[in-house]
């Protein structure tokens, strides 16, 4: 999927990060092999799954104070979020 495709998938989930500067990067996640070794077992030797980080970052009022709120979230190529991380 392309990259406002996947924006578009994240929107529907989390609203308020509609009109939010973000950053994309891509990420490759692959089987650790040396934990494999340890436990005794092997992988089979295929290329990990390719995933898109998405990084938003937006001012937040709390009181007189502002702080910057980031938010992270990962999703795979068919569009499946999985995983969302926000600061304080």
């Amino acid at each position: 999927m392309r990259n406002d495709e996947l924006l578009n998938k994240i929107l529907e989930k989390l609203p308020e990060l509609s009109g939010v500067d973000h950053d994309v990067k891509t990420v490759e996640a692959t089987p650790d092999r040396k934990l494999g070794k340890k436990l005794g077992v092997s992988f089979p030797k295929k290329p990990g799954k390719k995933m898109r980080v998405f990084t938003f970052r937006r001012n937040v009022t709390y009181g007189e104070s502002v702080a910057e709120k980031i938010t992270r979230v990962t999703i795979d190529e068919e569009g499946l979020i999985l995983k969302v991380t926000q600061s304080k």
